[in-house]
């Protein structure tokens, strides 16, 4: 319908009561291959946004009232313009369908760039804190250690960090423990093949992502604790010793701010879609959507690989 109305003498530039010209109305639609072809067809036609057209130019517009048409003029001199809360890019052409695809294809190149790093650092992480739980600061025992009596008070294989600074070791092993486990959880969710496209999504993984580096963090903290407060030299490693831990809990108060301020924008968008109840619909149908795609795919690929095996 739409290349028979283009291909007729029909004025693709004419404008409604409001001034806008279909280009205008196009701009508005959801961004969709359908709404990004429309477009494409209003451009190859010579369409134009209402605020490029000359001031001098005028257009008709027809105007349904009540059972009667009538047609009224339009000057776009006296147009009133559009106010500051329409699209931001009144000025700019519309972009063709290639480039549409291509800006796509660059999102896409983006997030799996992304998504390929964060898999390497959580996967190097994931390493660093399974290597710290093994072998724990200081090391461990050789051999079973006895006093005079021969009792056993620390057996071989045992951490000698236990020893030489038991207030570190239990913390040590919370924080390696957390670092491991989020780390895992980064590496699952990479896996896991969801839409992190979407913004809720996207939030959940970067939240994980600076657990695990926070934890380890801390983890290296209390290493360092441990391995310089013994010693004959105690008393001259102390200044290191407050040093490192400022250092690292100022690090970590930044951390602290930056997720603050992260999470406030979150809890903004999920405020604003929450008073808007149809566009939350709409983004909870559309992932709900995606992963059902993904599920029916795998099912049909299992189906037509168990008709191969049949066969």
């Amino acid at each position: 319908t739409v290349k028979y109305l283009l291909q007729s003498e029909v004025d693709v530039n004419t404008v409604n009561r409001n001034g806008f010209s279909a280009l205008d109305i196009v701009e508005y639609f959801p961004k969709d291959f359908k709404v990004i072809e429309l477009r494409e067809l209003l451009v190859h036609s010579g369409a134009l946004r209402a605020l490029r057209f000359p001031a001098s130019t005028t257009h008709q517009a027809v105007v349904d009232k009540t059972n009667e048409n009538s047609t009224i003029t339009v000057d776009l001199a006296y147009v009133e313009p559009l106010s500051t809360d329409t699209h931001p890019v009144e000025a700019v052409p519309p972009l063709s369908l290639a480039d549409e695809i291509r800006k796509q294809k660059e999102d896409i190149h983006k997030i799996e760039k992304r998504r390929d790093s964060l898999m390497v650092a959580a996967t190097v992480i994931a390493a660093m804190a399974y290597q710290a739980g093994l072998n724990p600061p200081s090391g461990v025992w050789n051999e079973d250690q006895k006093d005079k009596d021969g009792t056993i008070y620390y057996f071989a294989g045992t951490s000698i960090m236990v020893a030489n600074y038991p207030e570190s070791y239990p913390k040590f092993w919370k924080y390696n423990t957390v670092a491991l486990l989020a780390s895992l959880t980064t590496i699952l969710l990479l896996t896991s093949g969801l839409p992190f496209g979407k913004k809720v999504l996207t939030w959940i993984l970067m939240a994980t992502t600076w657990v695990t580096i926070t934890f380890m963090a801390l983890t290296y903290l209390e290493s360092m604790k441990a391995i310089m407060s013994v010693g004959p030299y105690n008393e001259y490693m102390r200044p290191i010793t407050r040093m490192v831990r400022n250092s690292m809990y100022v690090w970590i108060s930044i951390v602290a701010i930056l997720f603050l301020v992260h999470t406030v924008r979150f809890l903004a968008i999920v405020l604003r879609n929450v008073k808007d109840p149809q566009k939350l619909k709409k983004q909870i149908s559309g992932c709900v959507s995606w992963c059902r795609s993904r599920v029916n795919i795998k099912i049909w690929c299992i189906h037509l690989v168990g008709q191969r095996i049949t066969a």
